[in-house]
């Protein structure tokens, strides 16, 4: 059996999960807020976020010898991609050296592609080229677990 396909047969139905749950909150926001529907290359930076992020967990999960340490390892990355994307705090308000460490992060780029789409309605080439480091990320992540993966399944 191909590691690839036991990597995306494990991830593909938090996939679905997270891209049906994308939608629900879009529906809740237009109704609510009368926010714009998503732009399909918003929908993009979804897809690519989500699959960033599963991508994460499993390579958190090939690294952990118990769900407890898979999920202390998970705290140690989304915490401070909450605290350093600009999603609690002005990203332009933060030290330099924390507005260097949440341009790594994944978080940082899809709340920018997210406001670009919403408030601006940015063009789809702009929004792309926003989520080219989410799908940087997630291209990462993918291959890390399914190297893995491959290695542990010799």
């Amino acid at each position: 059996v191909n590691a690839s396909l036991i990597v995306f047969g494990k991830l593909a139905p938090y996939a679905a999960i997270g891209l049906v749950l994308f939608a629900l909150l879009q529906i809740v926001a237009h109704q609510l807020f009368q926010t714009p529907w998503a732009s399909l290359a918003q929908w993009f930076a979804a897809c690519c976020f989500i699959l960033g992020q599963l991508g994460l967990g499993a390579c958190l999960s090939l690294l952990a010898k118990t769900q407890m340490q898979a999920m202390q390892l998970g705290v140690f990355f989304y915490l401070p991609s909450i605290l350093l994307s600009g999603f609690m705090f002005p990203f332009h308000a933060m030290p330099s050296w924390a507005r260097n460490a949440g341009d790594l992060l994944p978080l940082t780029h899809f709340l920018r592609v997210l406001r670009a789409d919403l408030f601006r309605q940015a063009e789809a080439l702009a929004l792309i080229e926003l989520s080219l480091p989410i799908l940087l990320f997630a291209t990462v992540m993918l291959s890390l677990a399914i190297f893995g993966y491959r290695r542990q399944m010799q």
